[in-house]
């Protein structure tokens, strides 16, 4: 039985990851998660009693800690960021202590320990506005925002212990997710709550800008497979679905519990540069940037290419994709992803809860 230590592992795409390889039996889990507003124990409910998880309230950026949990681990997947947009707008300190001391931490926990893979999850934020197509791996880092920054550094510390110390790294960067457990300021999750209480759904500037949408099971299925897929340390993988979608036309798609009132709710400016929208207002107008869709059956290797420190990276699929639906992830360094925003504009309510000891689940 494998010992995998997942970081952020009560958040909403790391409980995901680890629903789904507890549902197995064959691995042995360790979740470490701070527990900000984040991260939500329910999120693993039904797992409280699985002798397999043991779950670690604390901190990625305490060393002893991330040194004492990799200790025989056999892989290790860091979930665990700070991910608000606007948050890091205010307090962008935050986001470069735990999305890059958070992130050194656990790197230098997993060489001091042996782990046998790293898989780090990153963004394709980190791309900054997509140049009029698809961004691919190859395409320098142009992060526009403190979070993409730090989620940008963290990525490129990640590559650079491949290429210094050899520790067996592999990178994703995903675009949007939506699925069960989101939290409900995210974007789909607001905008269907909303819509079923008869409430304007807000979104910013147009609304014409697309992005791709990647179920979270999907995601995770990737996941799994750049886990235990061969001959992939140091490389960086694009994670999509080729399910491209403006943000008004999510808007549209969104239920109503009145579809009359719905329909009468049209467009309308705020002195903000918020608008509201409802089904009546339109689909969206502009450039769509869709992704390029390739199954892992005929998706080429890429060769090498340049990554935003300089160094060679390639990007190579080892393994066939086996996805849960028709949205499944494509998992290809070949390629792109649209120009996306998996975090959107959130609330700014909550606060983290103080750091506890080791402890079991419980009700």
């Amino acid at each position: 039985m494998a010992r995998l230590v997942v970081t952020g592992g009560m958040g909403f795409i790391g409980s995901c990851f680890v629903r789904r390889r507890l549902a197995t039996g064959k691995d042995e889990v360790v979740v470490v998660d701070k527990l900000t507003y984040a991260g939500n124990p329910n999120n693993l409910k039904e797992y409280k009693d699985d002798g397999n998880l043991t779950f670690v309230q604390g901190d990625v950026c305490d060393r002893k800690l991330m040194d004492r949990v990799t200790k025989s681990a056999d892989a290790l997947v860091h979930f665990a960021a700070e991910t608000h947009v606007d948050r890091s707008i205010l307090e962008a300190g935050d986001f470069v202590r735990t999305d890059v001391m958070g992130t050194w931490s656990v790197l230098e926990a997993c060489r001091k320990n042996d782990v046998k893979r790293v898989c780090h999850i990153s963004t394709d934020e980190v791309y900054g506005e997509a140049p009029g197509r698809p961004s691919t791996e190859l395409d320098p880092l142009m992060p526009k925002s403190p979070y993409a920054a730090s989620k940008a550094g963290a990525d490129r510390l990640a590559f650079s212990y491949f290429t210094t110390y050899g520790l067996p790294v592999v990178i994703s960067r995903c675009a949007n997710n939506y699925g069960p457990y989101q939290h409900p300021e995210k974007l789909i999750p607001l905008f269907v709550t909303n819509a079923l209480e008869d409430t304007p759904l807000p979104v910013y500037g147009t609304g014409a800008n697309t992005r791709d949408w990647v179920h979270v099971d999907d995601h995770c299925a990737a996941l799994d497979l750049l886990l235990e897929a061969d001959a992939v340390q140091g490389e960086t993988f694009n994670v999509g679905a080729s399910s491209e979608r403006s943000i008004v036309q999510v808007g549209e798609a969104s239920p109503s519990r009145s579809r009359s009132s719905s329909m009468c709710r049209t467009a309308r400016a705020t002195s903000s540069g918020m608008r509201s929208i409802g089904r009546s207002s339109g689909t969206a107008s502009g450039g769509s940037r869709r992704p390029r869709s390739r199954s892992a059956c005929d998706r080429p290797s890429t060769g090498t290419g340049r990554t935003s420190g300089g160094g060679a990276l390639s990007g190579r699929a080892r393994s066939a994709t086996t996805t849960k639906s028709s949205t499944a992830a494509d998992v290809s360094p070949g390629r792109g992803v649209s120009e996306s925003s998996q975090h959107e504009p959130e609330c700014l309510e909550g606060s983290p809860r103080l750091l506890g000891t080791d402890t079991r689940l419980s009700g």
